[in-house]
């Protein structure tokens, strides 16, 4: 009237061979039998992406700032757009002739100071952004090698 199996890990479960409901394991552990265990809940489903806003030139490289706000770089143009969850656009950071920052922006990430680290692909190197918009060469190589049109970047959760 039961039906019971073996596991490689060493424990034992029991079903009911009319409706093949598990009934009870026996774990290696223990002496005694637990519970069956519940059915796995269905995954939810994955949120649908919603579109902030739209018509932006060349965009590229969205990052977002863990506080509504997206940056998005613009590969043929001398600004990053800021795009807030309203879908409200800024020209956030722009190219100046009359200090040190990008030439162009492609790939980029957001920083846990709240800075912006953006790929430059004319300048060769990745530029770094901070919110009074002060920018600076963050790196142009790698060891002795320069870099090449770099385009996209990312951290892992330990800053590197």
């Amino acid at each position: 009237h039961r039906v019971a199996a073996g596991t490689y890990d060493g424990a034992a479960l029991e079903w009911d061979p009319a409706t093949g409901a598990l009934l009870r394991t026996f774990p290696t552990d223990a002496d005694t039998a637990s519970a069956a265990p519940q059915p796995p809940t269905s995954p939810q489903k994955p949120p649908v992406p919603t579109r902030l806003t739209d018509s932006l030139l060349s965009p590229d490289g969205p990052a977002y700032d863990g506080k509504g706000m997206v940056f998005v770089a613009n590969r043929d143009a001398d600004y990053v757009t800021r795009v807030d969850v309203g879908g409200n656009r800024t020209q956030q950071f722009r190219r100046d002739e009359t200090k040190f920052t990008f030439e162009r922006t492609a790939g980029q990430t957001y920083f846990e100071d709240s800075s912006l680290f953006v790929c430059d692909p004319v300048r060769n190197a990745i530029v770094r952004i901070y919110l009074d918009r002060r920018q600076e060469l963050y790196a142009d190589k790698a060891g002795d090698t320069g870099f090449a049109g770099p385009r996209d970047l990312a951290f892992d959760p330990a800053g590197s």
